[in-house]
């Protein structure tokens, strides 16, 4: 007597999920780094409108950088600090960053439940 067992449909199931998976973390990190790059312009586009950034040095200097699963987004002179939390000497704060960064990370988690993976 002898027995078999036909596995096809266990290896065909174990491809599937492993493509889902490939999938999803394709499309997290696709998602997270189209965002970032919104919030960067948009920042920048903020940074150019404001009249204590006319020197245009904050704009020029905002940079992006990151891996797959994190981004950066800043600039690394005084008055990026100083424009968007304000000072004794350049009075209130003009935030330039922090209104797109919400406005992305809202739509980041917007987009995790629509793939269905929020990390």
């Amino acid at each position: 007597m002898q027995i078999s067992f036909d596995t096809s449909d266990l290896d065909n199931l174990t491809e599937l999920l492993e493509t889902a998976r490939e999938r999803s973390w394709k499309e997290r990190t696709a998602a997270l780094k189209r965002i970032a790059k919104q919030v960067r312009e948009e920042a920048t586009e903020n940074a150019r409108a404001y009249r204590k950034a006319s020197t245009g040095e904050l704009a020029a200097n905002i940079e992006q950088d990151g891996t797959p699963a994190r981004q950066w987004i800043g600039a690394p002179v005084r008055q990026a600090f100083f424009l968007e939390y304000g000072s004794p000497n350049t009075g209130g704060p003009d935030p330039w960053l922090s209104g797109p960064a919400r406005k992305g990370a809202n739509q980041l988690f917007a987009e995790m439940a629509r793939i269905g993976d929020l990390w």
